[in-house]
């Protein structure tokens, strides 16, 4: 009876041990399991202060074409108004030359008739 409850309880023993091993290996995945999660939250974190460098600097890029585009138009604008100016001038030139050429026409046309005036 002493051998048969010596007997149960190595066995009892044995039935801890195999327990306390499964155990330790629940425990040693489910430390693998946290590193992995660990790495893999990480890796998210990374990615996601790579994602917000990149639309940084998207961003930064944006404003500099609209920028840039804005400087442009402003360029253009500029442009139109000078050709604008170009020609009015060009017309105004071409009107006073005109206004030149009748008032010799007109002088003339009245010494002419001064002359013909005269004659008679």
């Amino acid at each position: 009876s002493d051998l048969e409850s010596a007997q149960s309880e190595i066995e009892s023993l044995r039935a801890d041990g195999r327990e306390a091993e499964t155990n330790r290996a629940e425990l040693a995945m489910a430390k693998s399991d946290l590193e992995s999660a660990q790495r893999e939250i990480e890796s998210l974190r990374a990615d996601g202060r790579k994602a917000e460098t990149e639309a940084a600097l998207l961003r930064a890029a944006m404003t500099s074409q609209a920028e840039e585009l804005r400087v442009k138009d402003a360029e253009v604008e500029r442009q139109g108004r000078v050709a604008v100016g170009q020609v009015a001038a060009a017309y105004k030139a071409q009107l006073l030359a005109s206004l030149d050429a009748l008032e010799v026409v007109e002088a003339e046309a009245l010494e002419g008739f001064g002359n013909a005036a005269g004659r008679q």
